[in-house]
């Protein structure tokens, strides 16, 4: 049997409400570790209580000190509150591991720095590549399609109903896939712009709309002139079609480039009272020109602006569990003695410190080479503890 102790602690970013796991997958890893523990009031906001992770096998810790003493590894969904992060990460036992959305591509990354320095591995989520064997594990994923759905039911409840509203969704990523199919579920004439066809069938079928945001052109000309292309068709579009909710999900890989698809210029086609969600402002600018991220606001000629800082933890009650399967399916891959290649190539990529040192998709200041290295061998050494 395994020695391994994993601890929960209570979020402490403000208004985070979820909890890392559920009662339900505590439950499901008891047979994975020696000891679950999990801080006192960690899933009140969540809907669950004390009484609800005891039953499931986790014993529960008041103190922050006495719930990470010893422990093998963290799983929390936010890394702590920055104000408090140093003193947090102090203390973690040398060699722990600490498992969730750990900021690893902010601008300033010097929290990273305390992780390293006090020899913490960790594995951010954000950094975990999608590909079929990742699925089942990608919470990043899950999380955006919660927000799609969220938006939506928002929308939803500030019309009173959403049947036979348009509602346009730009880029069908996670939460844009989810928020076409959400709004159509509840009655909409929904539209959906992308530059891949990826979808096109599916969403077909359903009866939305599908159209492509770019011509075979767009593929053979430069950025400046694709994103030209894409802004063209989208004020086509505005201009022959009123929209009551607006959608901008249209992100790229690296999300300091995210694209921005609607002007200032091009908002004067958008009625008043007109719903936009900008699901790509976390990243700067955003898809929308206009409005500010984390703030609802009245833009324009009476354009509705909303903005909110973590749409998932706005139902952490449905939010908590989905986040709670992924992260359990990590920990099981994680800890495999003999899993797929690609897992461990995948959970390989989602490591942001190791062995003193911050991968250099972070940080550039270490050879890659040196850094997998090291992440390599403390993924050895975290399975060899597993099997003791």
């Amino acid at each position: 049997m395994s020695k391994l102790i994993l601890s929960i602690p209570k979020e402490t970013q403000e208004d985070e409400t979820r909890v890392a796991l559920t009662p339900k997958h505590v439950r499901g890893l008891t047979g994975l570790f020696k000891e679950i523990r999990v801080q006192d009031g960690a899933g009140s906001r969540a809907g669950f209580t004390n009484g609800d992770f005891r039953r499931a096998g986790a014993r529960i810790v008041s103190k922050l000190g006495r719930l990470l003493g010893g422990t093998d590894i963290v799983l929390q969904v936010k890394r702590p509150d920055p104000r408090m992060e140093k003193e947090h990460v102090k203390l973690y036992p040398e060699k722990a591991a600490v498992v969730g959305f750990l900021d690893p591509q902010v601008v300033n990354t010097a929290h990273l720095g305390a992780y390293a320095k006090f020899g913490v591995t960790g594995f951010s989520f954000e950094l975990m590549p999608q590909t079929l064997q990742t699925q089942a594990m990608h919470a990043t994923a899950a999380m955006s399609r919660v927000t799609g759905e969220v938006v939506i039911a928002e929308a939803a409840g500030h019309f009173g109903d959403l049947k036979g509203k348009n509602v346009l969704v730009i880029g069908l990523g996670n939460a844009g896939l989810a928020a076409v199919k959400h709004a159509k579920s509840l009655g909409a004439n929904v539209n959906a712009l992308s530059t891949s066809t990826t979808h096109k069938a599916e969403l077909e079928t359903l009866g939305i709309t599908f159209e492509l945001l770019q011509d075979e052109r767009g593929k053979t000309i430069s950025a400046a002139d694709a994103l030209n292309l894409q802004r063209n068709r989208i004020a086509e579009f505005l201009a022959t079609q009123v929209q009551d909710v607006i959608v901008c999900a249209a992100r790229r890989v690296d999300p300091q480039t995210t694209p921005l698809l609607i002007t200032e210029d091009m908002q004067t086609e958008i009625i008043p009272g007109t719903l936009v969600y900008d699901l790509t402002k976390s990243s700067g600018v955003g898809n929308f020109e206009g409005g500010e991220y984390g703030e609802d606001s009245t833009i324009g000629n009476g354009i509705l602006f909303r903005s909110k800082k973590g749409y998932p933890k706005a139902v952490p009650e449905v939010a908590s569990p989905l986040y709670a399967a992924c992260a359990s399916k990590f920990l099981r891959a994680l800890l495999a003695w003999k899993p797929a290649k690609e897992r461990t190539e995948a959970i390989l990529k989602t490591c942001v410190t190791a062995g003193g040192l911050i991968n250099p998709v972070c940080t550039g200041r270490v050879p890659a080479n040196q850094f997998n290295t090291a992440a390599l061998l403390t993924l050895h050494e975290l399975r060899e503890r597993a099997r003791a």
